[in-house]
């Protein structure tokens, strides 16, 4: 039994809408790049993959979950896998002392860029929204495996500063990411995405 479409337009004209709103507004899948190489191997033009590694590097600085020493860092991210970051280079901590840091495990940005063109949309975009980027995000490896980028919007609700979190957490408030790592196949008929989640 087929629905008759001349007889409901209003129908029809109502699932398309819907459908239509549902597209518009469903979440950009997400891709992590492990480098600007990985990302040049995606076919994402060169200008773009090196504005996003720039922009991620600006945001691991400002954003990066923090921690009061190497231990506890760890202890969240795995052995090997934070460093100490100096932070005179940013804001919150005049003071200059140093804190601890995952290193990123790479760069996360909407599959959907291909060109520069279409990444200065998405970094306006970022900037007029309340992420606390402007641009692709640097995302961390926690040591359990989960993929996490900074929960900006938690931290300022928490008082944006460092203070003293649990277990020696000085900002930690993190989010997990569901993204596709590696590449991405370009391509119609067997093009693929490998997901690492």
């Amino acid at each position: 039994m087929y629905l008759d479409v001349t007889e409901h337009p209003r129908l029809a004209f109502g699932t398309i809408a819907a459908i239509g709103l549902f597209i518009a507004f469903s979440p950009e899948e997400e891709v992590l790049y492990t480098s600007v190489d990985k990302c040049l191997a995606s076919g994402v033009y060169p200008k773009a993959c090196q504005a996003a590694s720039e922009d991620a590097s600006q945001h691991h600085l400002a954003t990066a979950p923090k921690f009061r020493n190497m231990v506890a860092c760890e202890m969240e991210y795995g052995a090997g896998n934070c460093s100490e970051l100096r932070q005179n280079l940013n804001s919150n901590n005049a003071t200059g002392t140093s804190v601890f840091a995952p290193s990123p495990a790479g760069f996360v940005m909407p599959r959907s860029i291909e060109n520069f063109a279409d990444y200065s949309e998405y970094r306006r975009r970022q900037q007029n929204s309340k992420s606390g980027s402007s641009g692709a995000m640097s995302a961390y490896r926690k040591r359990n495996g989960d993929l996490v980028t900074p929960d900006v919007s938690a931290s300022e609700q928490n008082g944006g500063s460092f203070g003293g979190g649990p277990g020696g957490a000085l900002v930690s408030d993190v989010k997990t990411l569901n993204a596709k790592t590696n590449v991405k196949g370009r391509g119609g008929f067997g093009g693929h995405s490998f997901s690492g989640s």
